[in-house]
């Protein structure tokens, strides 16, 4: 029979073994806390990783308006939205230059499809600034709304909405039977032909026949506007898509509208302050392919031809489609570099040769008003660069803090 193992007192123990179990001791000990240490250390590790990628990270500020946070998630979330309406877009133009190039009644339109293909390029190119300046604007707008007293409603939310996705209330509950009616109606009515024997007298009695006029009459059936069940089916197929492709849910999206309604009453409101009258100049132009083309006509013109029946004679006979008579305008209906040198000329005066990205022109003024009403084309201008003005003042205000960097673009 074995004897059973017994761990001996320390009383019997040697100082030369009680120094070894006390270090073997101390060594187990440090073990134990370096094992817990290492779990303790790996779950903080975890628990910090999930916080700052579901919680600190997306709260993030990518800009801040005063007391207003831009957060990564709502610069993330936007980008990926707009990238994915771009692309989708891309996709229909360059569908559309397949199909015009198969054909060659239609090939005339494939360099008008691929000019747009080119401007959605460049927007995605610019997306990383251009979702910033949005939401910079949006909570410029907000906070602006708020000073002014404009308050957006969930129902006029809830409206624009419906009105995107083409759905018209008061269209919607107009009278069943009406609606009913314009479904139904397809019957065309074509009264048949008849005719009537008639009685002339004459020396001998003849009878003839008269034929009546068909008469066809086709009813045009009335545009059935969309119904609640499809605005709801046609909305929450776009939500649920939209969500699968880029994130962004349902709640973004009317949260999106909303900024835009807040967006677009302030810049209402700004232009509606915007002046209605301006400088304006009487102007002619001519327009050239070269410089030595402008020169040797601005030589003619000091020289004593008119400028006016040059002009008018190169429209004619060129065919061009610059105006040579353009009329009153004030400065904001023209390019920054021909409204710089058309407002520095004195009246009866012709500029020298101005590059433009179309070629060169020349330039004569041959009268000026310093406060004339704006028409409405051109009072329409001034204020979108009132607002647009007001917008980019408001961006570079000492509260708008700005700390994007492009390691914020979300990977797609």
């Amino acid at each position: 029979m074995s004897k059973k193992s017994v761990r001996p007192s320390d009383e019997f123990l040697s100082p030369k073994h009680k120094s070894h179990r006390a270090r073997q001791e101390r060594m187990d000990r440090i073990a134990k806390i370096s094992t817990y240490g290492v779990i303790g250390l790996v779950v903080s590790i975890l628990v910090f990783g999930a916080l700052y990628e579901y919680s600190w990270k997306p709260n993030k500020a990518v800009a801040r308006v005063g007391d207003q946070k831009i957060t990564l998630a709502d610069y993330q979330g936007l980008y990926a939205y707009r990238a994915v309406t771009l692309w989708d877009e891309l996709s229909t133009l360059n569908d559309y230059v397949d199909y015009f190039n198969s054909s060659e009644d239609l090939s005339f339109l494939v360099s008008t499809y691929e000019s747009e293909i080119e401007t959605v390029q460049q927007e995605i190119q610019e997306l990383p600034t251009t979702v910033l300046d949005e939401l910079l604007n949006y909570a410029i707008a907000r906070r602006e709304a708020e000073a002014r007293g404009i308050v957006i409603t969930d129902e006029e939310v809830q409206l624009e909405v419906e009105s995107t996705f083409g759905y018209d209330r008061e269209a919607d509950a107009a009278s069943a039977t009406a609606i009913a009616a314009a479904e139904t109606i397809t019957a065309t009515l074509v009264p048949t032909a008849t005719t009537v024997p008639t009685a002339i007298v004459t020396d001998s009695i003849t009878t003839t026949e008269t034929v009546t006029a068909t008469v066809e009459a086709t009813a045009t059936p009335t545009e059935v506007p969309m119904t609640q069940e499809e605005y709801e089916t046609t909305a929450d197929s776009y939500f649920t898509s939209i969500e699968a492709a880029s994130g962004y849910t349902k709640e973004d999206l009317y949260k999106l509208v909303e900024n835009s309604l807040y967006l677009e009453a302030v810049q209402n409101a700004i232009m509606a302050e915007a002046p209605t009258t301006a400088e304006q100049i009487y102007l002619w132009r001519m327009a050239f392919d070269t410089e030595e083309e402008a020169q040797t006509a601005r030589e003619l013109v000091l020289a004593g031809a008119s400028f006016e029946e040059m002009a008018q004679e190169r429209e004619e006979n060129l065919d061009m489609s610059v105006s040579a008579e353009v009329g009153w305008v004030p400065a904001a209906q023209m390019s920054d570099a021909l409204a710089e040198v058309a407002f520095a000329l004195e009246v009866g005066e012709t500029s020298e040769p101005v590059e433009t990205s179309n070629g060169w022109e020349l330039l004569k003024v041959t009268d000026q008003a310093e406060d004339m009403e704006l028409d409405e084309y051109s009072l329409s201008l001034v204020q979108e660069d009132a607002a647009d003005a007001w917008f980019a003042e408001q961006r570079a205000a000492d509260d708008v803090k700005s700390y994007w960097t492009s390691s914020m673009i979300p990977d797609l």
